[in-house]
């Protein structure tokens, strides 16, 4: 039963690789200044956390 399942993984992996290295992939929106301050905002709020639980 394990062997089918990783031959089926298999198998998947390898279309979807084929499907991403193709040159109509669309790999979605590029990420742009308001997605840049969102990570930086979420990054200083968790680093906050952090510190705030150390003291």
């Amino acid at each position: 039963m394990a062997a089918l399942d990783q031959e089926k993984l298999d198998s998947d992996i390898k279309e979807r690789i084929t499907a991403m290295e193709s040159p109509e992939y669309d790999s979605g929106p590029r990420l742009d200044r308001r997605d840049l301050i969102v990570v930086i905002v979420i990054a200083a709020v968790c680093i906050g956390g952090m510190v705030w639980g150390l003291s």
